[in-house]
């Protein structure tokens, strides 16, 4: 098809004839028409870098400083150019055609504008076939069509940063790429990664000057670097773990504590009394005054302070008290802690001797942060033994009674000085069970000398195979005995696997076990708890929590309070207890912390408690009181007087010998202030008598005595004891 040159200035209803084909021009519409096909067609292409004066429905036009094409078209209620070509010069075209079928008679590079879905097509020749193609996509709702497949190039814009994709009201649905890397202004890009994921140099948060930007280190962690009143900080880990949040600090520093003992009683002394405040969080002892504590922790590389007020007299006290470091339990100086630094300062303490200033035994030192036992010594010890009524008195390293002594150690040897005429004292392994005054049932002498001595020395070596426990005992009388504990020569440890030392006097039994704890760890045991003092939370032992927590342990004990107690192999227990006749023959040997007893003849409870022994264990409406006479019994008036310490009633009497009387019976008068009261008879052969019902009312200061008014003929009896009970 040759180009056609219409008229520059038609009217309405002219007409053109060119090979053989009529136009005829419509002035409404602005176009020439094929009168047989009735296209539009334009009114030719121009080409200018302005676009055309009055342009016509249809008219072609070549924007040269953009290098598009354009098409000047009409609709219901306006008229504008669209662009219908890609950037690049499409060259002017020989006819264009606007309708809604294809024109049949087209020619190479002609254009036909389909007024259906508002697209352009370019008449083509590739080589072999002819055929229309797109050119651009519908002008509709949805803007131009997504196949723009004639762009073979990049798309590029005329100027640098002047024009946009889309706009805030016309968006963009979609976007398909295939590269992986959007690159925003001259360094900010956005790449995917493998498995979908998104790649970012870096994020920042916020606006102005207040920002916080997330970016990761040189090492792969996230790092988080904020900007404050337009000054950047310093860079800072993100939180990975709870130890790097700003107001939790798990660090836990050694303890530092100040710690007082005393105790103010009379005579050789058996409990100290502890004080201290309470410590750093982590922790957290319960702040004490003048108590006595079973067991003191100590952590290692704690600073630790004791200040021992017992160094000077005061109050009840007779005499004063040393306070030592002892690796192991016992008497003397030997195997002391070397950690102290000890001086003597003059000291005060609101609760101790009345706030006034003492002179003060000071301890100073800083645990280890690791434990090493030392090589012990083993020990030498001198006991003083005398006897008295029915009992041997100890004074010297031990003092009291019959009292229990020790422990002994395996490889120490032991001294005990005795005066004691008419009473042969022996080592036994027999705790008075099988008692027969003059056989010595049990006697033990491996590495003794001097067994049976009455006055001089009994001397022991303890063999290394030693049993755990002793008796010492009188050869003539069974009430003279004691309890020897024996022990390995080594530092102890408790269930938790921790070295137990003792805060002792020179003596035995006034001591205190102190536990060395390691200073406590992030373990399964630990909890987090806020310490107002540094506005932080910090690691408290779980344990001691619970102790400082009233609504946590009162729960617990609400809950233990309806608990089984289970043994380890599921077996449920329920707490028993052994019944004896007699509170004398309480067993001495097999009890482990705890274990009850409950005794017949003085209707009390028992409970054993390690190193201390049996100790009446129930708040008893009833007490008792012995009245003793030792040795072969004979026909006497008692001058032994027991004074009523308040006003009682004596509600039971039990009259026991340890030989019974053989050939008459031993008949016995208790006096109230000097007159009868009541009666007991031992029999003929027998060794008890028990009077339940006595009915003997006693003001304070009232006094009991016993009279043996008759004793056995062929065999006296012996050992006399008279138990009274009251209440």
């Amino acid at each position: 098809m040759a180009k056609v040159d219409f008229p520059a200035n038609p009217v309405n209803g002219q007409t053109l004839t060119v090979s053989g084909i009529t136009y005829n021009y419509n002035s409404a519409k602005g176009i020439w028409r094929d009168t047989a096909s009735a296209v539009a067609v334009s009114t030719g292409m121009f080409m200018s870098d302005t676009a055309p004066v009055n342009p016509k429905q249809g008219m072609m036009w070549f924007d040269t400083s953009v290098l598009k094409t354009f098409l000047y078209y009409e609709d219901v209620d306006s008229s504008q150019w669209i662009e219908v070509s890609p950037a690049g010069p499409a060259g002017p075209s020989s006819l264009t055609f606007i309708g809604d079928t294809a024109p049949s008679n087209a020619v190479e590079r002609d254009l036909w504008f389909n007024s259906t879905d508002m697209s352009m097509y370019i008449y083509y020749n590739d080589g072999s076939s002819s055929q229309w193609v797109a050119m651009s996509g519908p002008a509709g709702a949805d803007g131009l069509a997504a196949n723009a497949s004639s762009i073979d190039a990049s798309l590029i814009p005329a100027q640098d940063s002047s024009y946009d994709l889309g706009s805030p009201t016309n968006k963009w649905r979609s976007l398909y790429l295939s590269a992986s890397t959007i690159f925003l202004g001259d360094s900010g890009s956005i790449s995917a990664g493998a498995g979908g994921a998104i790649s970012l140099p870096a994020i920042s948060i916020g606006t102005g000057e207040n920002t916080i930007k997330l970016e990761a280190s040189s090492d792969g962690k996230l790092e988080t670097k904020s900007t404050v009143g337009g000054v950047e900080q310093a860079s800072v880990p993100a939180v990975e773990s709870i130890e790097q949040l700003s107001n939790v600090d798990l660090t836990i520093a050694p303890e530092v504590l100040e710690i007082q003992v005393a105790d103010p009683t009379a005579g050789h002394g058996t409990a100290w009394l502890w004080t201290w405040t309470t410590s750093s969080l982590p922790y957290a002892r319960t702040s004490i005054t003048n108590s006595n504590q079973l067991s003191v922790p100590l952590y290692m590389q704690g600073t630790y302070q004791i200040n021992n007020f017992a160094n000077t007299q005061y109050g009840s006290m007779t005499q004063s008290h040393d306070f030592k470091l002892k690796w192991i339990d016992g008497a003397n100086n030997q195997n002391l802690v070397d950690w102290p630094t000890t001086t003597t300062v003059d000291h005060t303490h609101p609760d101790i001797n009345g706030g006034a200033s003492t002179s003060v035994q000071r301890l100073a030192f800083t645990v280890p942060s690791t434990i090493t036992p030392p090589t012990l010594t083993a020990p030498t010890v001198t006991y003083t033994v005398a006897s008295g009524s029915g009992v041997y008195t100890f004074s010297g390293s031990q003092m009291g009674d019959n009292p229990e002594i020790g422990p002994l150690r395996r490889g120490g040897t032991y001294t005990f000085d005795l005066t004691a005429t008419g009473h042969p004292f022996y080592l036994t392994t027999d705790n008075g069970t099988n008692y027969v005054a003059g056989s010595y049932v049990g006697e033990y002498t491996t590495g003794v000398t001097g067994s049976r001595n009455e006055t001089g020395q009994l001397v022991i070596t303890v063999d290394a195979n030693a049993p755990d426990t002793l008796y010492y005992q009188c050869g003539n009388h069974s009430a003279m005995r004691g309890t020897i504990v024996v022990k390995d020569l080594a530092v102890e440890t408790n269930e938790n696997g921790n070295y137990v030392i003792y805060g002792q006097h020179n003596q035995e039994g006034h001591k205190t076990p102190i536990e060395l704890r390691p200073i406590p760890s992030l373990v399964n045991q630990m909890c987090i708890v806020y310490d107002a003092t540094n506005s932080k939370f910090v690691p408290q032992d779980l344990a001691t929590y619970v102790e400082n927590t009233p609504s946590f342990k009162n729960k617990i004990k609400e809950v233990a309070g309806t608990a089984t107690l289970v043994a380890p192999d599921g077996t449920s227990l329920v707490a028993s207890v052994k019944i004896y006749a007699d509170a004398t023959y309480l067993p001495a040997i097999g009890n482990v912390n705890g274990d009850l007893a409950f005794a017949e003849d003085t209707s009390n409870l028992h409970i054993f408690k390690t190193g201390t022994g049996w100790q009446i264990a129930t708040a008893s409406p009833s007490d008792f009181t012995n009245l003793v006479q030792t040795g072969a019994l004979t026909v006497t008036t008692g001058t032994k007087r027991w004074y009523a310490p308040k006003a009682v009633t004596i509600d039971r009497i039990v009259a026991r010998v340890n030989t019974a009387p053989v050939g008459a019976a031993i008949n016995i008068t208790v006096n109230k202030n000097g007159s009868s009261g009541a009666t007991l008879v031992i029999a003929d052969g027998g060794t008890k008598i028990i009077n339940s019902s006595p009915s003997i009312t006693l003001a304070e200061d009232d006094y009991l005595t016993v009279d043996i008014t008759q004793i056995g003929s062929t065999t006296a009896g012996s050992d006399l004891t008279v138990t009274f009970t009251y209440s």
